[in-house]
């Protein structure tokens, strides 16, 4: 009884320990504002070059002086955007800065 414990345990703390993932640093993407919609943002980063960011109601949208935006930015601004993987591999804004 107490063996057949010991081993439900076991596979409930390496099962935990398996889908940990230590907390990862932001990367910054700077570039040219191709589109942005309430739910996600793409950046041309380098000509022919685009990265796709999900938009969650965390994400904050910044001015160059660090001030809230009232409403999105304009595709074609210059933008530089912190963002990061969530668990399931999609890449999440962080914040959006106009440059």
């Amino acid at each position: 009884m107490v063996s057949r414990r010991l081993v439900c345990f076991g596979t409930v703390v390496a099962s935990a320990v398996a889908q940990f993932q230590p907390p990862q640093t932001p990367v910054t993407f700077d570039g040219t504002l191709k589109a942005y919609d309430k739910k996600f943002i793409i950046v041309e980063t380098a000509p022919e070059q685009t990265v796709r960011l999900d938009v969650d109601k965390k994400t904050k949208l910044l001015d160059a002086k660090g001030k809230p935006l009232a409403k999105p930015p304009e595709p074609g601004s210059q933008v530089a955007v912190d963002g990061m993987k969530r668990l399931n591999g999609i890449l999440v804004a962080l914040t959006i800065k106009v440059l």
